[in-house]
């Protein structure tokens, strides 16, 4: 690995925690489209640090759409019930639980928070 490239990564990296987030959200300004990318699957610890982006993004720059990658079964369930379809009588977060099920749990769990 050539020394710019190192140079490169110490000057533009971020630790994973609350100040690095304030910092991308800081950047992200005023747009209204922010994409995370591939980098974020991988370990717990991406997907806890994405699932607070996303809050943040949420809470703070008045986002209203997550769009996400995800098991074709799980999602088409949660978008069921965001639209109105049903399950009638169930919280988001029972929705949420029962839908992202399967493998690998912990990977869909982590943001489920509601």
């Amino acid at each position: 690995m050539s020394r710019k490239l190192i140079n490169a990564f110490k000057e533009h990296s971020l630790p994973l925690n609350d100040e690095s987030l304030n910092k991308i959200v800081e950047a992200i300004g005023t747009s209204s489209i922010v994409t995370i990318g591939k980098t974020s699957h991988g370990t717990s610890e991406f997907y806890t640090i994405r699932a607070e982006l996303s809050k943040k993004l949420i809470n703070e720059k008045g986002f209203n759409i997550i769009a996400v990658e995800g098991d074709w079964p799980s999602v088409q369930a949660i978008n069921r019930y965001v639209k109105g379809y049903g399950p009638e009588g169930k919280s988001t977060r029972e929705v949420l639980v029962e839908s992202f099920n399967r493998w690998p749990t912990w990977m869909w769990a982590v943001g489920v928070t509601l």
